[in-house]
């Protein structure tokens, strides 16, 4: 099972696409969980925008679009989709 990361702004810069997608277990995987294996597939997108499992200040992840979240512990649900954005994207 997947999760849909989509890219916007620096991280799709980064990255060099717009989307991108973690293997999970049907649990799900924390968002700490992702942003390291997202660490694994883009070490460009990680330098830039993570820090040690968590998200740099001035970045945004967003749960299907509907729900911001920070904590790393969060956990996203295979099937959803995890938007990754520069807090400035679209502005």
């Amino acid at each position: 099972m997947n999760i849909r990361v989509e890219l916007y702004g620096i991280p799709r810069q980064r990255a060099g696409t717009e989307l991108l997608h973690v293997a999970t277990e049907s649990e799900g995987a924390s968002l700490s969980q992702i942003l390291t294996e997202l660490t694994r597939q883009s070490p460009d997108l990680a330098a830039a925008c993570f820090d040690q499992g968590s998200l740099r200040s001035g970045y945004l992840a967003s749960i299907d679009g509907e729900t911001f979240v920070t904590d790393p512990h969060t956990i996203v649900l295979p099937g959803q989709s995890l938007l990754l954005l520069s807090a400035d994207a679209g502005g």
